[in-house]
């Protein structure tokens, strides 16, 4: 029948089926369909359904009134659809189609897995007409062998986290493959694993897919608690539908989990944590995925259980290693044949015995051949019996001596009660063997120090492992505390009972519980990491007794620098103290005796301690005999170092080389014998210096030897830096008192010499204006106009130099100025100095005061001529320079002219240059300088906007930099005021005030000449007189110092009367003082082009 099945329906003829007597007709085929059990229906070549036998109605549960005349597509799902397209187009093509699997959609729209065979059908002529399907469900099959791959992947998972987990060497290794297998077996993309911790806090320890800010919101979170004893795995299908807060709902779904699991783990009975799955989306959880998860959960416990007591055992072998390595007695350890496997430090040490030799070292030969036999038998003997033996021998050191050796030695059992080999301790009682003979040699001796006895006694007590020593040991991760009988004991605990921390704190006296917790915890801190060395009382917590204990320990950190462990020894000093408290009370009554002889000597000791001065007595070793605590704390602030007596302060002193030559110079002499007062400078560490006055005396005994000498020392800094600073002072008022008088001087000859001027430049300006006399003569008039300026000139350089000239800036052409002076600086520098002068092209202007800026150009230049005494290069550049904001002069950022004066001259160094720019200071000695150009110059540039830089090295020179900011106003020249009468008549009526006939007379010329019709006056007053009496004036021009009333307030009277009068001062003397800076004022001597050029700056203005 298989092979019919896949012929068309037409090819079942006679000819196939020779042994039928006729075609099988309608109604047997039919009946054939009817009774298939497989579903079968039969489709014209276009897709359409014309038959569908009773099995196809089961299977996908159409009726044929239903199906037929429908699309065979409506029985396939979407993503099939081509596929059925294919078959139907091959078919009616004529080809087979064969078997396949596919699947089907019910009438209920449920979806089957089916396999069809698909055969062409045929009519009498041998023409497809359409197709017929046989169509079987295997659902069951399919679903049997998708259980058996999901079951054979499974298993593989299990099987591959068996071997990891039994490979694993540590925790995280276990976590790694447990996370692996748990989101493989139950096909979720995140999972975690969280464990109680010390405070049975459930906290994470590993996890996969989970974000920080998830784990930190439901960190400690947890159904269960180490207690609960019936924990079971605990599924969330979606945490919407569950009754949780709404905030943790909130945090769960914001990390994108509907559905969840707990899943306990349980070790020993005991729940130690819980680990969880993580799904997407709501999820269902079945059998199958229930009973995986348990199964992973008991192999999880399983490792965890075995890394824990792994850890634990590396942990026990750990904390024997370190507390045999720093027990003070020797500990040793062996095979069940004898064979060493352990000797701690100090065994090795007495053996000479390298770690890495310990298992070829042959111990009994290095016992005494008289001792041998009889050690030998008894650990033979305890060995053949595994029991305890106690014996002495004498053993031979690394040093080749025999010492006596005390052994305890116990037997070692394995978990199932195997012989593992013995445990023992050697002590050295070498000494105390000694002390026993020579007790019984000389007993009534050893009667009559019997104290002496007991503290010997107590040493080898305490040095013996079996009698006081006893170790304890803290787990600082779990807060576990080990103590051994021994040390139980001295808490008045009986050795059977369980111990924690509180019975430690607990029975400490509450006298010493502060200190003693104090030092435990330093021992613990990571940052302190102190030694735990206390002695401190107990009181029993059975007994009541009070007990003293001397203990010692160390903490222990790993890697991250947290305390683990905290380990060490601790022994029961009780008779110790007994003796001491005995010895104590002796000591108070001698103490007490001498007390009261010393009584007197105390006062004066606390007179010598309480004083400010420092005290100090040396003997002839320079060793302190005594040192007052302020002369310590001043020394220890000076050098470093905290001196005591009977130190050498030599060796003290033996790191600072220098100071130390210092101080045994001058103690040198005093100990000599020498008595004096000397004043010295010390600095200290940070480099200030402080003046001490130190008096030194002889020391002398009773016998009136010298046996060493002693200081009284008195910080006088503040004192010698007031002296300083008044002699700097005094001299500073000196050379101010010298300039004021200079300037006075300089001021009256400068107002003189300038009304004397004033009519000389007015007469030699008019005749040369006015052309008189020949070329002879106006030559001669050009040079004496010459001259006058030059005088003019002086006057105002010796006003600047005498500070008596205010700053009249201008734009000034700094390149004409300086070449202008080329002469001067060349004829001031003299012969030996070359002068080379190097001007910018198209340098621009700057707004500077002329006779200042040469003034300060000169001081510089002499400067320079006197850092080459020998000769040298002075070299003046002026250019334009570009400033940015943060320059190193600190300038506002903006366009300069630079002005550079170089020399190569000594130079300077760092202290004079950082002085260089204050007022009176100077290098080149008294009477040969000022100290007032440098300072000249830095406040002229400072005032003009600008700033003063120097650039020195000592023996290379000095550049000293003006510069000032460059201005874009037009260069006003002398010759752009010409005076020319205005034509048409008179400009105005000008009143001239001046006290000087001869000065009046020249500016009443030059007004005239300007284009005024002048009225003169004497004094203030006359000219008040002419305005009251009707006179109107244009102009007021007046001298400020006049006899009666000056010219200033004579402006204001004018003012005030006829408001729209112009006003101009004029004075000989430089200063403004009594000038209202609001009025205009001319300096004399003037000519009539300066007059001009003010008047005309007076009109636009």
């Amino acid at each position: 029948m298989s092979s019919g099945a896949n012929q068309p329906v037409s090819a079942l003829t006679p000819k196939s089926y020779r042994p039928m007597a006729a075609e099988p007709g309608p109604m047997v085929l039919s009946a054939i369909l009817a009774g298939s059990p497989d579903a079968i229906w039969c489709w014209r070549t276009d897709g359409i359904i014309t038959q569908w036998n009773p099995a196809a109605e089961r299977l996908l549960g159409f009726e044929t009134s239903e199906i037929a005349g429908q699309s065979l597509l409506e029985l396939v799902t979407q993503a099939e659809r081509s596929v059925a397209e294919s078959m139907i187009e091959r078919v009616s093509a004529g080809q087979s189609y064969g078997s396949f699997e596919t699947v089907s959609v019910g009438k209920d729209g449920r979806t089957l897995a089916v396999e069809l065979t698909v055969v062409p059908l045929r009519d009498e002529k041998g023409l497809i007409v359409g197709g017929a399907t046989f169509c079987r469900d295997i659902s069951e099959r399919k679903s049997a062998a998708e259980s058996l791959s999901r079951t054979v992947r499974e298993l593989g998972t299990l099987f591959h986290l068996t071997e990891r987990l039994q490979a694993a060497r540590s925790a995280q290794e276990v976590y790694e493959a447990a996370l692996e297998a748990i989101t493989d077996a139950l096909e979720c993309e995140r999972a975690s694993i969280l464990l109680f911790d010390s405070a049975s806090v459930m906290r994470f320890v590993a996890w996969k897919g989970l974000s920080e800010q998830y784990r930190k919101a439901v960190d400690g979170h947890s159904p269960w608690t180490p207690e609960t004893t019936d924990a079971v795995p605990i599924f969330v299908t979606d945490i919407r539908n569950t009754n949780n807060p709404d905030t943790l709902k909130r945090v769960i779904e914001g990390e994108g989990i509907r559905g969840l699991a707990f899943i306990p783990l349980v070790r020993h009975g005991q729940l130690i944590g819980k680990f969880m799955t993580y799904y997407r989306c709501p999820h269902q959880f079945s059998e199958r995925e229930t009973r995986l998860a348990s199964t992973i959960a008991r192999q999880l416990s399983l490792s965890l259980d075995r890394i824990i007591t792994e850890e634990r055992l590396r942990e026990s072998e750990l904390r024997f290693r370190l507390m045999s390595e720093h027990a003070p007695v020797m500990i040793w350890m062996s095979d069940a044949a004898g064979k060493c496997l352990h000797l701690n430090r100090l065994l090795r040490s007495f053996w000479g015995v390298e770690e890495a030799a310990i298992p070829y070292f042959d111990w009994s030969s290095t016992i005494h051949p008289k001792d041998a036999q009889m050690v030998g038998d008894q650990v033979a003997a305890a060995f053949a019996k595994r029991v305890p033996v106690k014996l002495k021998g004498r053993y031979r050191s690394a040093k080749g001596e025999y010492r006596v050796l005390e052994t305890v030695a116990h037997p070692r059992f394995g978990a199932s009660g195997e012989f593992l080999g013995m445990i023992g301790v050697n002590v050295d009682i070498t000494q105390r063997e000694a002390a026993e003979a020579e007790r019984r040699r000389a007993e009534e001796e050893l009667q009559a120090t019997n104290i002496a006895l007991r503290e010997n006694e107590e040493r080898l007590r305490l040095a013996t492992a079996n009698a006081d020593i006893g170790f304890w040991d803290v787990d600082e991760i779990n807060q576990v505390l080990h103590w051994p009988p021994l040390v139980k004991a001295m808490f008045g605990i009986s050795p059977d009972r369980p111990v924690s921390m509180m019975d430690f704190y607990s029975g400490l006296h509450p006298e010493d519980r502060e200190f003693v917790s104090a030092a435990y915890a330093a021992a613990a801190d990571p940052d302190k990491r102190a030694l735990y060395d206390v002695e401190y009382r107990t009181v029993g917590k059975e007994d009541g007794r009070v007990r003293w204990v001397a203990a010692k320990g160390r903490g222990l950190f790993n890697s991250d620098g947290y305390c683990v462990r905290v380990t060490g020894t601790a022994i029961d000093i009780t008779a110790r103290k007994a003796d001491e408290a005995k010895l104590k009370e002796l000591n108070e009554t001698l103490e007490r005796r001498i007390s009261e002889v010393l009584a007197e000597r105390k006062v004066l000791a606390d007179i010598v301690e309480g004083t400010d001065a420092f005290v100090q007595v040396v003997d002839l070793e320079f060793r302190w005999l005594a040192i007052n605590k302020a002369a310590a704390n001043e020394f220890e602030r000076l050098f470093g170092v905290r001196p005591q007596a009977q130190q050498c302060m030599l060796d003290l002193l033996a790191h600072l080389p220098a100071e130390r030559e210092v101080v045994r110079a001058v103690w040198a002499r005093a100990l000599s014998g020498e008595e004096f007062t000397e004043i010295a400078a010390f600095g200290d560490r940070a480099g200030e210096r402080r003046h001490y006055e130190m008096k030194y005396n002889t020391l002398r005994n009773s016998d009136g030897e010298r046996i060493g000498a002693y200081q009284f020392v008195y910080d006088v800094t503040e004192r010698i830096r007031e002296q300083e600073r008044l002699a700097r002072a005094e001299e500073q008022l000196r050379q101010a008192q010298k300039m004021e008088a200079m300037g006075q001087l300089t001021g009256g000859v400068a107002h003189d010499f300038n009304n004397l001027l004033t009519p000389i430049v007015g007469a030699l300006d008019a005749l040369q204006r006015r052309g008189l006399g020949g070329d002879r003569e106006q030559r001669l008039i050009a040079g004496a106009m010459q001259s006058a300026e030059r005088a003019k000139t002086l006057v105002q350089r010796l006003l600047a130099f005498a500070r008596r000239q205010p700053l009249q800036a201008k734009p000034v052409h700094v390149g004409d100025l300086i070449h202008g002076m080329g002469e001067l600086i060349v004829s001031t520098c003299g012969p030996q100095v070359k002068v080379s002068i190097e001007i910018e092209q198209n340098l621009p202007a700057a707004r500077i005061d002329e006779i200042q800026l040469e003034m300060a150009l000169l001081n510089l230049a002499v400067n320079a001529r006197d850092a080459m005494p020998d000769g040298g290069t002075l070299r003046i550049i002026a250019d334009a320079q570009q400033v940015d904001a943060g320059n190193r002069a600190n300038l506002n950022a903006g366009r300069y002219v630079r002005i550079s004066v170089a020399d190569s001259g000594v130079g300077m160094d760092e202290s004079v240059k950082t002085r260089a720019v204050e007022p009176f200071f100077s290098t080149k000695g008294i009477g040969k300088g000022t100290g007032l150009g440098l300072s000249m110059a830095h406040g002229l540039a400072s005032q003009l906007g600008g700033a003063l830089t120097i650039q020195s090295r000592l023996g290379l020179g000095t550049n000293i930099e003006i510069w000032l900011p460059s201005t874009d106003q037009p260069v006003q020249s002398d010759s752009q005021y010409q005076v020319s009468r205005v034509s048409g008549g008179p400009i105005g009526t000008a009143l001239l005030v001046d006290d000087e006939p001869l000065v009046r007379a020249a500016a009443a010329d030059m007004l005239a000449d300007i284009g005024y019709t002048v009225i003169e006056a004497a004094s203030a007053e006359e000219a008040i007189r002419l305005i009251g009496g009707g006179l109107k004036p244009q102009l007021l021009v007046t001298d400020h110092l006049m006899t009666g009333m000056n010219g200033t307030d004579l402006a204001r009277r004018v003012l005030s009367e006829l408001p729209g009068t112009q006003v101009l001062l004029v004075s000989g003397y430089a200063e403004s003082e009594g000038v209202a800076p609001d009025l205009p004022r001319m300096v004399k001597p003037f000519s009539t082009r300066d007059l001009a050029a003010k008047l005309a700056n007076l009109s636009a203005g």
